[in-house]
């Protein structure tokens, strides 16, 4: 009698533990792309930091891995085959279902990830951000560039409403996505910084 109430709870924890966990799939497409290593790097279920690899052949790849929730990964490529110029890595949002992922050699930047609801939120908050990034790359790199003190001080100032702007379209954001995963992240930056 007792081994089959052990037998009984024994099945009901193990199938408690199946539900509890999830998988990703990420199929990947990268054109133009030579046949090597290509690396994904995340936090798994269990909290522990994942680099894993795997081989691609004709710009085909599949990564498979154990998430519970949205998570931020890095995608980059096999060392030797990377340059700066090239810029051969991007980080984005994938969830516990199957995606696929479709990018060019040529522009890892310019990616496209269909699967991931995350995902589609940063990209909806990177462009609302965007015409204030791009005001702020420009002014930063006038600032590195200026030699006289004085110029780069009013370059420097002119970029502190940019930045009060980009701050008040995060906080409608996260605002309007309470329980976004993005806009947690937001929130860790603004009290981290």
């Amino acid at each position: 009698m007792m081994k089959n109430i052990l037998g009984i709870v024994l099945i009901v924890v193990l199938g408690a533990c199946q539900d509890s966990y999830n998988g990703f799939v990420l199929k990947g497409n990268l054109q133009n792309a030579e046949d090597g290593m290509i690396y994904l790097t995340y936090v798994d279920s269990l909290g522990q930091p994942v680099m894993d690899s795997v081989w691609m052949k004709d710009g085909k790849f599949e990564f498979r891995g154990g998430i519970n929730e949205p998570t931020e990964v890095y995608l980059q490529q096999e060392l030797e085959n990377r340059s700066v110029m090239k810029n051969c890595f991007v980080n984005f949002w994938i969830e516990p279902t199957e995606m696929k992922l479709e990018f060019s050699n040529e522009n890892w930047k310019d990616f496209v990830l269909t699967g991931s609801v995350t995902q589609e939120e940063a990209q909806e908050l990177a462009r609302l951000l965007k015409p204030m990034t791009d005001e702020i790359q420009i002014l930063s790199e006038a600032y590195q560039k200026e030699k006289d003190r004085d110029q780069a001080e009013h370059i420097k100032a002119q970029m502190a409403p940019i930045s009060e702007q980009m701050s008040q379209v995060i906080w409608r954001f996260v605002s309007e996505h309470p329980d976004s995963y993005v806009s947690a992240q937001q929130l860790f930056y603004k009290i981290n910084t």
